[in-house]
């Protein structure tokens, strides 16, 4: 129909390049075979997502009654995606390394991509490393797979910060979500290290 073909085409959102990409009213991620549409939703003590794969037929629709509902929504999403071999929304298994607190310590703060309002924060904690973006509504713990290299536990979007030669801490970070182009990070801010009490 006219309306299914007007809310797949891309309605461009802001002039931010890192925005998702949205048709009519719902997320479009990937191309051709590989594409797949899809919209989340948030209220106090529900999360939800819908997606569908137009190339097959597929979807999903998942409705959680707790703020806390994204992370099972992903594990859920990433539990039909294998069942169902939906590779565009399996994250690739990559097998994780250890690196030293002071490592990811230093890849702490604030990355804007472009003039936008695209801002990613990077945070540290005894958990490890995570990132928030902006529209999202909890932080995606980062796995790394490469001492300056990270893969998103939730959604497979990979992370690599930039040195240049003699930097302690990067200044840029290439963020490479799953089914889309890379976008280029610059360091915002840096968060200062806590002070600890003797």
């Amino acid at each position: 129909s006219s309306l299914g073909r007007e809310m797949l085409a891309v309605v461009p959102v802001r002039d931010d390049p890192g925005a998702p990409t949205f048709g009519l009213g719902v997320e479009i991620n990937g191309q051709g075979a590989a594409q797949w549409i899809g919209h989340t939703g948030a209220n106090e003590g529900y999360r939800a997502r819908m997606l569908l794969l137009p190339a097959s037929g597929d979807g999903a629709v998942i409705l959680t009654n707790a703020d806390g509902g994204g992370p099972l929504i992903d594990e859920i999403v990433r539990g039909l995606a294998h069942a169902y071999r939906w590779p565009e929304l399996s994250p690739a298994v990559r097998r994780g390394i250890v690196l030293p607190d002071s490592l990811l310590a230093s890849l702490e703060g604030r990355y804007r991509f472009g003039p936008g309002e695209l801002v990613i924060r990077i945070e540290h904690d005894a958990g490890g490393l995570r990132y928030r973006l902006p529209w999202s509504t909890s932080p995606s713990s980062l796995r790394p797979i490469a001492p300056d290299r990270f893969v998103s536990t939730s959604d497979g979007t990979e992370l690599t910060f930039l040195r240049e030669p003699g930097e302690s801490r990067p200044m840029r970070v290439e963020v490479r979500p799953t089914n889309q182009p890379p976008l280029i990070g610059q360091r915002e801010s840096v968060v200062a290290e806590p002070t600890r009490s003797s």
